[in-house]
């Protein structure tokens, strides 16, 4: 793990990641061409802190999707119902300010214990929100079909190929 003790470091630690370079740098590439990229590993490894204080940081620093600023948002499946949904409206143009958002989905493990109906609308808004197909609120903050938004997640890797077979997963 690239933290000291248990916690995960947060988005204001970036600069204590030792080690993690290549795999930032490969990530921050990667997201250059997709809009997401799962992150999988044992338990403990420090897939959150890799993607919070590492990859969400190293975007904001970049010129990603020509675009400048990133915000980054941390959810979890387990946050609640309204943590990410579509938003009824239809936003078709790009945030004026010109910045980006990036949401991290951390221990995406956590959908396999929600009810079926409840991992399937996170499912499909999370697809929804990866391919720009509806404006959606993340975390109470409206997020446009053609805004810059980049998808992180994390996820156990025994959980990994129970996660991947779910159906409104298989489009992104």
């Amino acid at each position: 793990p690239p933290y000291v003790g248990l916690e995960a470091f947060e988005g204001e630690r970036a600069g204590f990641i030792a080690g993690r370079d290549g795999d930032i740098a490969q990530l921050v590439a990667t997201l250059a061409d997709r809009r997401a990229v799962f992150l999988s590993g044992p338990s403990g490894c420090g897939k959150s802190s890799l993607a919070i204080a590492g990859v969400a940081a190293a975007i904001d620093r970049e010129l990603l999707d020509d675009t400048d600023g990133w915000r980054a948002c941390v959810i979890r499946p387990s946050d609640g119902h309204d943590v990410l949904a579509r938003s009824g409206g239809d936003e078709e143009k790009r945030r004026e300010d010109g910045t980006g958002g990036v949401v991290i989905v951390d221990q995406f493990e956590e959908v396999m214990g929600l009810d079926d109906d409840e991992r399937r609308r996170f499912c499909a808004a999370v697809a929804d929100l990866v391919e720009g197909k509806a404006a959606m609120v993340v975390a109470g903050e409206r997020c446009g079909r053609r805004d810059a938004v980049r998808l992180i997640a994390t996820v156990r890797d025994d959980l990994l190929g129970a996660v991947a077979a779910l159906p409104e997963l298989r489009r992104i």
